[in-house]
């Protein structure tokens, strides 16, 4: 998939959900590591999916890597 050129805002919720998706956090871990439910949470996953134009989890990280917004 063709990723978006344009500069993209991540906020620091997003960023916290990111870093989690990376380091191979499940659903499950990552809503009670940040108090949210699960079905928040795969709104903010596929939200991101679009916003970031990548379409897994694994895209996502590679992508936030990229970018420097995850280490």
């Amino acid at each position: 998939m063709k990723e978006k050129t344009r500069e993209i805002k991540i906020t620091d919720r997003e960023k916290r959900i990111i870093e989690l998706v990376s380091i191979g956090y499940t659903d499950s871990e990552i809503t009670q590591a940040l108090n949210m439910n699960i079905s928040t949470l795969r709104g903010a996953i596929t939200y991101l999916y679009n916003k970031t134009g990548t379409v897994n989890r694994q895209h996502l990280a590679c992508w936030a890597l990229r970018r420097g917004i995850i280490q």
